[in-house]
């Protein structure tokens, strides 16, 4: 009867023994894949942001030569004009020497 007894508990025991690694095992699965799960999606966002800095970069490049090459002022200075002629010299019609008017 002992002997019946010392074996139903050593075959629990293993049983439950058994139970605990594979339920170890899995749990260690378990966190690997959640470790995975994180590491991809950490990797997506880093590649995300790396393509949008560059994209980023390339329209601003893109907007800056564009820029560049328009011109502000669509409507042209005027020319200078042209220099008139000197008018003539008119000269008095008194020609009597100046004099003081009171002495």
């Amino acid at each position: 009867m002992k002997f019946e007894w010392f074996i139903i508990v050593l075959i629990s025991f293993s049983f439950l023994s058994f139970q605990e690694n594979s339920s170890r095992e899995q749990l260690i699965k378990n966190r690997l894949q959640e470790k995975l799960i994180k590491f991809k999606n950490q990797k997506l966002e880093d590649c995300e942001i790396s393509i949008l800095k560059k994209a980023n970069a390339q329209v601003d490049s893109i907007l800056l030569a564009k820029a560049r090459h328009q011109t502000v002022d669509q409507i042209k200075k005027p020319p200078v004009p042209i220099k008139p002629n000197r008018p003539d010299l008119k000269l008095p019609k008194d020609t009597s020497p100046i004099a003081p008017i009171i002495e």
